[in-house]
């Protein structure tokens, strides 16, 4: 997303257009999927950006209030995992053994689950929304398998 977009967006959020927000906007930019903020901390000091977690943590918190962002709990709420609003919804399938976790796109799938939706009396037109499948391995090797990193499909 070009700079001007993105400052639009943040004032259009009633967000100062900061360069660390700016920053931290165009880490999330080229990222695909969710990401904790302390992967979006250490790549922002990486680029050398002067920040604190607790400063990282505000602005995701602010930028998701403000509707910018989605955010996903997982680990028995204990992590969050954040995401640009791209008016795509996203679908996960995560395995409960080694935590396997692959996210995608479908809008075949989408448009199937707004129908559904909408005969379960729901309204979810024009929202954003994601879905996580949560599955137990059949056997233990999954469990005996180190946990991969996250990934997109």
């Amino acid at each position: 997303m070009q700079e001007d977009q993105l400052i639009h967006n943040l004032r259009a959020a009633g967000l100062r257009p900061t360069a660390v927000r700016l920053l931290l906007l165009n880490v999330l930019c080229e990222s695909s999927g969710f990401r904790d903020a302390e992967a979006i901390y250490r790549d922002l000091k990486e680029r050398g950006t002067p920040i604190g977690i607790s400063a990282v943590y505000r602005m995701l918190r602010e930028m998701r209030e403000a509707g910018m962002l989605l955010c996903i709990r997982g680990d028995a709420q204990r992590s969050a995992h954040y995401r640009l609003k791209s008016g795509a919804s996203a679908f996960s399938i995560i395995c409960h053994g080694n935590r396997e976790k692959a996210t995608f796109s479908d809008p075949e799938l989408h448009t199937r689950i707004l129908s559904a939706a909408e005969r379960a009396g729901l309204d979810l037109t024009g929202r954003e929304f994601d879905l996580h499948i949560h599955f137990r391995p059949r056997s233990a090797d999954c469990n005996e398998r180190s946990p991969p990193a996250r990934r997109v499909v």
